[in-house]
């Protein structure tokens, strides 16, 4: 993926505190984008999402 660093807005609002936003939020600040995560979630969860990604 190629990020435009030439982008006058560089303020990024992600709407997901699970694996992917924070995952997102890291690289698009290492690309000079200015990230904010949000979550609808009142409290830390206490545990995840069971899933298997082994199949």
């Amino acid at each position: 993926m190629s990020l435009n660093k030439n982008a006058n807005n560089k303020n990024i609002l992600i709407s997901d505190a699970s694996i992917a936003g924070p995952t997102l939020a890291y690289w698009l600040n290492k690309h000079g984008f200015n990230p904010t995560v949000v979550e609808h979630a009142p409290m830390l969860r206490s545990g995840g999402y069971k899933i298997d990604i082994r199949g």
